[in-house]
């Protein structure tokens, strides 16, 4: 799943008044700190090989928009259900629908799923695929009949189905989309390809593994905690255990590992790489030997004297015999700062 979809799904289900930063953390919490990345991953994301190869595109169909993106406190519309921009400032994409509605009259005969299952919309202009796309469909609503989510199923399978060029040719009086829904229900059965399924009529028809995805995923959602509130839960003496299988999968084993990268690289590359390595490791250790330079204290500034004053005079109070607490201190500062070079010299 690209980062943009697994965005979306984030913000789809945020508060808007959080703070942004707060979506990036989930969006990184998702798609980093959540997963297992094997061996074989890490040689072609190193080697920039395509983790994989498709004959057939992706396309996310997300139906929960129906107007425009726009930076906030750019843009206007109209009144009504066609949500009509006076002002290009500030738009950024276009929803799907508005795609589908704004498509040229060539495409006058494609229903919204048919038109993306065999286009591609590219550069603002509709191309025809070699082969069909995988469309996949967001947000999925429950087919269960007179359920709460029954005329948001309605809703999307009169969309996905039945040509318009706007919601208001559609539901032009402002009728249930379930009625719109039984008035419409040849043309939408007459479409072999039905990704969001038949209606059901009661509860029980739902799969036991449909169930209990459902079910793991609300759990998630009331029980989310960031990784650091874990951790700051540990103890100092705490044992993270973690097994893993990475480098023993038949995935793994059956991969060439040397073959497979030396055929992206030339001879000449792979002698600057041993080089590179050397000129690296020279560089660490002349770097590691400065730091081994010794410290001297007529360099700290006022701030470090003052902390390293201050450690000194607990160690002398403990030397002495005195009861005192004991002393945290923490060293804070950006880059450059002298954080490293004030610790050695308490070290020292």
């Amino acid at each position: 799943m690209a980062f943009t979809d697994i965005f979306n799904q984030i913000l789809n289900v945020s508060d808007p008044n959080d703070p942004s930063l707060t979506s990036i953390q989930k969006l990184l919490l998702s798609s980093v700190a959540e997963r297992d990345i094997s061996a074989q991953e890490t040689c072609h994301l190193l080697l920039s090989i395509p983790l994989y190869h498709s004959s057939r595109p992706f396309v996310s169909l997300n139906l929960s928009e129906e107007a425009a993106r726009w930076i906030r406190g750019t843009g206007r519309r109209e009144d009504g259900e066609d949500f009509t921009t006076i002002e290009d400032a500030g738009r950024t994409t276009n929803s799907p629908l508005k795609k589908y509605w704004d498509r040229p009259n060539e495409l006058e005969e494609f229903s919204l799923f048919k038109l993306h299952l065999t286009h591609k919309y590219v550069n603002g202009q509709w191309k025809k695929c070699k082969n069909e796309n995988v469309v996949r469909i967001w947000p999925r609503p429950s087919p269960l009949r007179n359920g709460h989510q029954w005329e948001e199923f309605c809703r999307m399978k009169i969309l996905l189905h039945v040509r318009h060029r706007s919601l208001q040719e559609l539901n032009e009086n402002n009728v249930p989309w379930s009625t719109l829904y039984r008035y419409h229900l040849g043309t939408i059965n007459a479409d072999p390809n039905d990704m969001l399924g038949h209606p059901i009529d009661n509860e029980e028809e739902f799969s036991d593994e449909e169930s209990q995805d459902e079910h793991i995923e609300d759990d998630e959602e009331e029980e989310f905690r960031y990784d650091w509130m874990h951790l700051a839960e540990m103890g100092p003496n705490a044992r993270i255990v973690g097994s893993s299988d990475l480098g023993t999968r038949d995935i793994d084993r059956n991969h060439d590992w040397i073959n497979d990268a030396r055929q992206h690289y030339s001879d000449a590359d792979i002698t600057d790489a041993r080089e590179f390595v050397h000129n690296t490791s020279r560089n660490w250790k002349n770097t590691k030997e400065k730091e081994c330079d010794s410290i001297d204290y007529q360099n700290l500034n006022e701030n470090q004297k003052k902390i390293l004053d201050r450690i000194e005079s607990h160690y002398n109070d403990i030397l002495g015999g005195n009861q005192v607490e004991a002393l945290k201190i923490i060293v804070m500062g950006t880059a450059g700062t002298g954080k490293s070079y004030l610790i050695r010299a308490i070290h020292d």
